[in-house]
């Protein structure tokens, strides 16, 4: 027995995350062997499953390639009552949601205010170009 049972289904995911972003430097074998055997631990863990880190990841690059032949569903273990997400403890995102709760607030004429204030509508309605729109930017001064 090798103890990895013991290890949290969270700390599981998040070493697994580690030894990806370490493999990408290195070449280690030792490295990729532990990798393995923690992958291997997960899939008995919640069979037919990948683990979060490795699925957010083919995510972010626009799904699992052709090739993959591996399981492509995964299990959230980061939302429950009792803890916070990993998100949801960084400040940033407290400080983004603050911000999205005080906008959702708002009156859909608060609302246009802002998104013309920040330019990215004219007193018009008009979307601006940066934006995907036809009006001038108004930093152009048009």
């Amino acid at each position: 027995m090798n103890n990895i049972e013991k290890i949290s289904d969270r700390l599981l995911d998040k070493t697994i995350d580690c030894l990806v972003e370490i493999r990408k430097i290195t070449s280690d074998v030792p490295i990729s062997r532990l990798e393995e055997i923690l992958c291997l631990e997960w899939r008995k863990r919640y069979p037919n499953t990948i683990a979060p880190c490795l699925y957010r990841r083919a995510k972010e690059k626009g799904g699992f390639p052709p090739c993959y032949k591996g399981p492509t569903e995964t299990v959230n273990i980061y939302e429950n009552d009792e803890s916070r997400t990993l998100l949801e403890e960084i400040e940033e995102y407290q400080v983004h949601k603050r911000a999205m709760d005080r906008f959702a607030a708002m009156s859909d004429e608060e609302k246009f205010r802002t998104f013309v204030k920040a330019g990215i509508y004219t007193e018009e309605g008009e979307l601006t170009e940066r934006y995907g729109g036809s009006a001038p930017n108004p930093e152009n001064g048009q």
